[in-house]
């Protein structure tokens, strides 16, 4: 990020904290390694764009689900206001900011915000035009 952009998830709040989301029983059961790591999610091409169905694309869409399925839990409904599976800029998103409120739980199983940025990152729009992320 460059000195100028904003924040992460500026303007955005998630309605859950890390306690609610971390104490679930799909969270005790969710591997960031097993699921969301860059040994994990295939390395991209610049100026690439993959398909529907593509190695990344089932990879990503694997890591949402299993980083959904605890907020899920802990009530949050893909029908909350504000909340978009897809949204137009993933990092300002309600998204990142749920992101960022479970970033103590992701540490407590050894993942980094920067883990979970490259993740995302690799699973942007950019590479994958129909999401996941």
């Amino acid at each position: 990020f460059s000195m100028a952009s904003p924040p992460p998830a500026a303007g955005y709040r998630c309605p859950l904290n890390n306690t609610q989301v971390t104490s679930t029983a799909s969270w005790a059961r969710f591997n960031p390694q097993a699921s969301c790591s860059v040994g994990v999610i295939p390395n991209v091409t610049e100026g690439v764009t993959y398909p529907p169905g593509s190695q990344l694309q089932l990879a990503c869409k694997k890591c949402l689900d299993d980083l959904y399925v605890p907020f899920a839990e802990a009530g949050l409904s893909p029908y909350t206001p504000g909340f978009d599976f897809s949204p137009p800029n993933p990092m300002n998103s309600m998204t990142a900011a749920c992101v960022l409120a479970v970033l103590p739980g992701l540490a407590a199983k050894d993942f980094s915000l920067n883990d979970i940025l490259d993740s995302i990152t690799r699973c942007s729009p950019t590479y994958l035009p129909d999401g996941p992320f």
